[in-house]
């Protein structure tokens, strides 16, 4: 049956590959910064969202050209007070500017799902997700990202980002330290985190969100975390690589959003409130990036925009083959509230996880292939003990407070022309315990699923068919048996279109 319905996909692929590339000519990528500048998607992506190293460079230094961005900005601002006015300042109020033309992008993805559960199944989702998109500047200091998901997977109305960021202009060389306040992605997130993969089917990397299964916990790096945080870089020698640095403080709130399985945990966050109790998580992160463009910019920025091969980077080792490496550390600490039972709402002790989030990551560039990979390791510590099953056996025969689970994973993306990218991901989860239940993603012959020693391997083909009109497929699917969650984890193939306008 399987065989069978892998045949339908690919000839379903065969057939909207051939209607979309025969019937789309032309198209122009105008989301807000491309219509700000005047320039591609590519100018900063490899395909969207995927960023190149230049793209890097420009997020690092608020959204901005790198090295000021005045020259290359063909959306005039509205001007909000003369500048004269920063020369008599306390006196007055500093000046600054509006984008002239509403600063706004829109995307669109759209999907056919070839999936397992209890039955093969084969569905359209029409439309998996239509986000609005907002990102600007506003003055020499100040910049902004929004991003609301006006449709996501059956649900309507979902905020995933809104940030601002301020970069203070005494500090030399600019860009060195910057303040970004709102709800956002934390930069201690691994392997590029969870809105900037090549890899875009149902999911990010694992250990980016990874449920706890026998205490509930369902805390992640992705989406988003509402507080501040403190970032900045500085250029290595030539301008070349270079330091970064990042430091957060934010609520810790556990995942709530539409295609992940919410586990078994019941919050005791009150409805109304973002946080379930007064200790406040902090990260750091720290990585330093080996030859290439400087992480803040470093060759003639009328060069990088120009480049054709702007997804290789760094020093030349033969022929035209370039190489650059980035290696970085991070740690997250945080604490969460959930009662003493995962499975019963009776039980109304309150118990604390006091967890921790480390590890290393590499993010490898040579020559079209660029290599993600590392370890993390999720180290969960409670106040009391609880019970879990450990067995296949009706009883709860686990007892423990303290749990870890330790992730590894390898990717590599490959550049076979400017339009045509495959990618591969292999992850393999470790939990030091063996968490089993019944699963409604998985056949009643497969019931019931474990935790243990759980690997997985993605695929995704990426075809741009314009610059900002892309084709995907691909699927992931479990070497080993599924762990016991829901649709974020089952296994998929995929063919699908995203726009972006």
């Amino acid at each position: 049956m399987m065989r069978k319905t892998i045949v339908v996909f690919l000839l379903s692929w065969v057939f909207v590959a051939t209607f979309i590339v025969t019937s789309v000519e032309n198209a122009n990528a105008i989301p807000p910064f491309a219509r700000k500048y005047k320039t591609s998607c590519q100018t900063c992506h490899v395909a969207f969202p995927k960023l190149n190293p230049f793209g890097m460079a420009f997020r690092a230094s608020g959204y901005r050209m790198p090295g000021g961005d005045e020259v290359f900005v063909k959306d005039e601002p509205v001007a909000l007070g003369a500048p004269a006015y920063k020369r008599v300042w306390p006196k007055a109020v500093w000046p600054g500017d509006i984008p002239y033309l509403p600063p706004v992008g829109f995307t669109i993805f759209s999907n056919l799902w070839i999936g397992e559960d209890n039955e093969t199944t084969t569905e359209f989702d029409g439309l998996e997700e239509f986000a609005l998109l907002l990102g600007g500047t506003l003055g020499e200091s100040w910049s902004f990202f929004f991003d609301y998901r006006l449709y996501l997977w059956g649900t309507q109305g979902w905020l995933d980002r809104a940030f601002v960021i301020y970069t203070p202009q005494w500090f030399e060389p600019i860009g060195i330290v910057n303040m970004q306040i709102g709800q956002f992605e934390p930069r201690a997130t691994p392997f590029l985190g969870g809105h900037r993969n090549l890899i875009t089917i149902k999911g990010t990397p694992m250990a980016v969100f990874w449920p706890v299964y026998p205490i509930g916990q369902r805390w992640g790096f992705f989406p988003n975390q509402k507080g501040i945080e403190f970032f900045g870089g500085l250029n290595g020698p030539k301008s070349n690589g270079g330091f970064e640095w990042a430091a957060g403080l934010v609520n810790g709130e556990q995942v709530d959003f539409p295609h992940i399985s919410q586990g078994n945990a019941t919050t005791t966050r009150e409805v109304g409130r973002f946080d379930d109790n007064d200790f406040k998580d902090f990260y750091g992160r720290l990585s330093y990036k080996i030859g290439g463009m400087g992480v803040m910019g470093g060759e003639e920025v009328e060069e990088a925009v120009t480049a054709v091969e702007n997804w290789q980077d760094g020093y030349t080792l033969f022929g035209n083959v370039k190489t650059s490496a980035k290696i970085g550390i991070f740690y997250y600490r945080g604490k969460s509230d959930f009662k003493k039972s995962a499975f019963s709402n009776v039980d109304t002790v309150k118990n604390q996880d006091r967890f921790s989030r480390y590890g290393v990551d590499v993010d490898w560039i040579i020559w079209n292939f660029n290599v993600i990979g590392g370890a993390v390791v999720y180290d969960d510590k409670l106040d009391k003990a609880v019970s879990y099953n450990s067995k296949t056996t009706a009883t709860k025969d686990g007892l423990d407070d303290d749990f870890k689970t330790y992730m590894y994973m390898a990717e590599v993306d490959w550049v076979v022309y400017p339009w045509l990218i495959p990618a591969v991901r292999y992850e393999w989860i470790q939990p030091d315990y063996s968490y089993t239940a019944s699963s409604l993603y998985v056949k009643p012959s497969e019931n019931p699923v474990t935790t243990k020693n759980f690997e997985r391997l993605t695929f995704d083909v990426t075809i741009l068919l314009a610059a900002n009109i892309k084709l995907l497929a691909g699927g992931h699917f479990s070497i080993e048996e599924p762990p016991p969650s829901g649709s974020h984890f089952r296994d998929y193939f995929r063919l699908g279109i995203d726009i972006a306008f």
